[in-house]
């Protein structure tokens, strides 16, 4: 999802190396604003505990001995265990911190982007937070109606959009889906008139 504003930084800096865009439920800035509003702000000081405790890989070895559930878009078992341990890994949480305390700044970047008419496909899950993995008292339902609506404003960017909405899978569709993502790139492709290989 965090790749929706690489694409758009790249796009704006670079609009003629451009010829169409595929956002696959991708993060919009409006979202954020929508977890300011619920109280799901960062707190600063937990942020740095966190990436002191990670670059020692304590949560890394946690998350070896002690492995947490294996989420539903996962195929195995050992798949999980090396995303737990990879994604609790020193280096890991330093460029975390890095990309978290930038998310401001690049979004700062990416208001007021010229609208372009190359192309743009946005994939964008009904929903995407699947209500069995959230917290009990998360409100699931709003979360996914911000991020729904969130994600279709990365059609803005340009004047030959098409929004399609997943309604039977969660965010993580593409790892256990990809044909949907290889068949929109294919449609993405015709109507730029580039041939896409299967």
């Amino acid at each position: 999802s965090f790749s929706a504003s690489v694409l758009r930084a790249f796009a704006k800096t670079f609009p003629h190396r451009v010829m169409a865009l595929l956002f696959v439920d991708g993060w919009h800035e409006s979202f954020g604003e929508w977890e300011e509003k619920q109280g799901f702000g960062r707190i600063s000081w937990l942020d740095s505990l966190m990436l002191l405790v990670g670059r020692t890989g304590a949560f890394a070895a946690v998350n070896y001995l002690f492995p947490p559930p294996r989420p539903s878009w996962c195929e195995s078992e050992t798949q999980w265990r090396w995303i737990a341990c990879s994604s609790s890994s020193g280096r890991f949480f330093r460029t975390m911190h890095r990309e978290t305390r930038a998310y401001q700044e690049n979004d700062a970047f990416l208001v007021g982007e010229n609208t372009s008419d190359f192309p743009v496909g946005c994939l964008v899950c009904a929903d995407s937070l699947n209500a069995a993995e959230a917290p009990p008292d998360y409100p699931c339902v709003e979360h996914n109606a911000a991020w729904l609506h969130a994600c279709s404003r990365l059609a803005e960017v340009s004047s030959n959009s098409q929004i399609t909405v997943i309604n039977e899978h969660d965010h993580m569709f593409l790892l256990q889906h990809p044909e949907i993502v290889v068949n929109e790139l294919q449609v993405l492709a015709a109507r730029t008139n580039v041939t896409a290989r299967p």
